[in-house]
């Protein structure tokens, strides 16, 4: 049996070619191995259509390796089995859906009909969330300083940093399934397909990424000072934070559209676009 591994090199704080080799004590004796960059295929439906019949394909990464995946193919050209083995540094999707953080997954039923989030000229599926705020602020900062270090990233770190002075909060607009939402000092605005995002902040504890009518949570969280916000924060990790409803809006939905008055840098899957004033989301059919 030979297993062709899609790994992505910047995985794991770059180092994914390496943790992509976790997978090989998970496969059958006597297997044989293949790597590939995952970032290095062009055109995944044909080759995904070039693997002989009788061997399998295992995507090693981690979420941005997922949306990375899911935005190479339409979603008709889905495959039906897609196995994945999580070796990034965050791994909300496998925590999401309940896998097993040190195997092999079979995820191939959650990548289907997913939702689009419409940013800039882009279109682009997610499989965790999408939003600006203190967390697009994260990514964006941690991105800074991998390229200049090849050390772990402290994120937890970053994100004190940001509340206490290296992001402001915005003011902001959403219209959530028409219904029109505006409040000062935002300094969290997700839209999740799923519960957690930034490596198990739960921020969005009802959201159901199997609900068959596909809908999305939209999440505002703001309107306090940064000390505040930051003693609320070890509450987001554990979904606590939604007894802070003087601070929260929360709801389901099918269309979102958030804007900020200032644009800021967005997250989507832990992939990061700088300047962005405004994102809209529509839910898969």
């Amino acid at each position: 049996m030979v297993f062709h591994i899609l790994y992505n090199p910047l995985a794991g704080n770059d180092g994914g070619k390496e943790r992509s080799r976790g997978v090989l004590k998970l496969l059958p004796a006597g297997a044989k191995a293949e790597f590939a960059d995952i970032t290095a295929i062009h055109d995944m439906k044909a080759y995904l259509a070039s693997i002989p019949a009788g061997e399998k394909f295992i995507i090693a990464g981690g979420d941005g390796t997922l949306h990375h995946f899911v935005n190479s193919l339409r979603d008709e050209d889905m495959p039906d089995e897609v196995a994945f083995y999580p070796s990034g540094s965050g791994n909300d999707f496998v925590r999401d859906i309940g896998g097993d953080p040190l195997g092999i997954n079979e995820i191939g039923r959650y990548l289907r009909h997913l939702p689009t989030a419409y940013i800039k000229d882009k279109a682009l599926r997610f499989i965790n969330g999408v939003g600006f705020g203190i967390d697009g602020y994260v990514c964006s900062e941690g991105n800074k300083l991998r390229a200049n270090s090849k050390g772990s990233i402290n994120y937890k770190g970053i994100a004190i940093k940001g509340f206490l002075y290296g992001f402001k909060p915005k003011k902001a607009r959403a219209v959530v399934d028409g219904k029109v939402i505006e409040r000062e000092r935002i300094w969290m605005a997700p839209t999740m397909k799923g519960r957690y995002f930034g490596g198990g902040m739960m921020v969005t504890p009802g959201q159901d990424r199997s609900d068959p009518e596909r809908k999305v949570t939209m999440m505002l969280f703001g309107g306090s000072g940064s000390l505040r916000t930051l003693t609320m924060l070890p509450s987001v990790y554990t979904g606590e934070h939604l007894r802070y409803t003087k601070y929260l809006e929360i709801i389901k939905a099918n269309e979102v559209r958030v804007e900020f008055d200032k644009p800021c840098a967005l997250q989507i899957d832990g992939e990061t676009i700088e300047d962005v004033s405004g994102y809209s989301v529509r839910t898969g059919l």
